[in-house]
């Protein structure tokens, strides 16, 4: 069982700096600065339970126009008129949904940007490693209810997402907890810590 010093160790010198984010438009006839518009940053929560490494997911509402009822990391899109940046986004957003708030010195840094493929959304992944944290709370009706899933046993559970292939036959995974099933761009994060941490 991995510690989160063991996951310290091993993601560390793999994460990008969360201070420097350069996005790029995914077409020609799309510039970045409009591109923004529908980018969005999110921010992995790795904490302690029972002395073991949890992450902190929550279940979108069913009512959202996007990606409703699916399992995602606290966050949301960027703001131009409130975030100097997109971490400022990613901690708003934690605390707006589930009451947690961080500081930009709490973030250990980012994995690789990943899109959506169905909303043609620029998801930013940040990441803090931490041994204690207060109780979630629903604080926002974007979020149905929260997921705290154990990190190992949950990365252990990867496979090719087999029902999705019609949308992209292309880095389409899925991890599972219980009833709860990750797919989608929450999936592609999960394939990044899941490569990072050598979960075998």
């Amino acid at each position: 069982m991995l510690t989160l010093t063991d996951i310290e160790r091993r993601i560390g010198p793999l994460l990008l700096d969360s201070h420097r984010v350069t996005l790029y438009a995914k077409s020609s006839s799309t510039s970045v600065n409009d591109g923004l518009s529908r980018t969005a940053a999110v921010l992995i929560i790795v904490h302690s339970k029972s002395r073991t490494p949890h992450v902190l997911l929550t279940r979108r509402s069913s009512k959202l126009k996007y990606h409703t009822s699916e399992i995602s990391f606290p966050g949301g899109q960027y703001s131009r008129a409130i975030d100097p940046s997109l971490l400022d986004t990613a901690l708003r957003e934690t605390t707006e949904e589930v009451g947690l708030c961080f500081t930009a010195q709490d973030i250990l840094g980012r994995l690789r940007t990943v899109y959506t493929l169905t909303s043609n959304f620029t998801i930013v992944p940040f990441i803090t490693i931490q041994k204690n944290i207060p109780e979630p709370k629903i604080l926002a009706n974007e979020v149905d209810c929260i997921v705290d899933v154990p990190l190992q046993e949950t990365l252990a559970t990867f496979e090719p997402d087999i029902e999705h292939y019609h949308i992209s036959q292309k880095g389409v995974y899925k991890f599972t907890y219980g009833e709860f099933v990750i797919w989608g761009a929450t999936a592609r994060i999960f394939k990044q810590l899941y490569d990072c941490l050598c979960i075998t």
